[in-house]
């Protein structure tokens, strides 16, 4: 049977999240339900699309993804079924779906909604629903309406010339860490053995690292994390706070010709 995975903006303090799984659960009392993060601040698709994207490709093909990410204003949109790389996603046409996959998706269903559908909770009425009806053998085309596109959103990507990459921090996790859009193949296919410095707010790094604790207690190290992306952090601290950094904060990757 197929796994589902559960992301919302419900938070861990109250019902919601157990009430979309009870729905779930009273059809298929041995089904396993994974929660990504329910700790998104309401709305805010740019950290859910990372979180999601980080993750989904990890779990087998079938898995069904419920994203319930922004839906106290779903009334606004189309609540849809989206496939990508053999994944189901179940969520708003807010434009979540464009940041969770670089690819097109193989499928778009506009779903049908129940005729005892609750607006201001979508996650159960309809999101639970769906994912009963896949795991009972519906085939998509049977929940809803195909349809070829869906919202997107653009978050900004890097600028790029022979002897920079311009990025920016795109995501803060739990610890204070840093994660920027700036990918380890990108800096390799521009370095070419060349030296190079990482300038960020008065800092300025000389020197990628394998792991955090290449460096002092307290110091600041980036390194290259296990997504590819390149990452600024402190050593037993945290980098958000004590660098005064966020969300969009700039980062600079300059390259510099070699001394001989």
């Amino acid at each position: 049977m197929p796994i589902i995975t559960f992301i919302s903006d419900f938070g861990n303090t109250d019902f919601y999240v157990a009430s979309v799984k009870a729905a779930i659960l009273c059809q298929f009392p041995n089904q396993q339900i994974i929660d990504i993060s329910h700790s998104t601040k309401c709305g805010n698709i740019a950290y859910a699309g990372f979180n999601i994207k980080a993750v989904y490709q990890d779990f087998p093909e079938g898995t069904i993804h419920m994203v319930a990410i922004g839906t106290t204003d779903s009334f606004q949109n189309q609540h849809l079924l989206v496939k990508f790389n053999g994944h189901y996603f179940i969520g708003p046409d807010n434009g979540i779906f464009s940041l969770i996959s670089d690819e097109e998706p193989e499928e778009i269903i506009n779903l049908f909604k129940p005729d005892n559908w609750i607006k201001s909770f979508p996650a159960k009425s309809i999101y639970a629903n769906i994912a009963v009806r896949l795991l009972s053998g519906h085939l998509p085309e049977e929940l809803g309406e195909s349809v070829s596109h869906f919202q997107k959103k653009i978050l900004g990507s890097v600028s790029i010339n022979k002897n920079q990459i311009k990025g920016k921090v795109v995501y803060v996790d739990f610890n204070g860490n840093l994660i920027t859009n700036i990918d380890l193949d990108t800096f390799q296919q521009l370095r070419k053995e060349r030296r190079y410095e990482v300038e960020f707010e008065y800092e300025s790094v000389r020197r990628i690292a394998h792991h955090y604790s290449t460096v002092e207690f307290g110091d600041c190290v980036v390194i290259f994390n296990s997504l590819g992306f390149l990452e600024i952090a402190i050593n037993q601290g945290n980098a958000s706070h004590l660098l005064g950094m966020s969300i969009n904060s700039p980062v600079l990757v300059s390259f510099h010709p070699e001394i001989n």
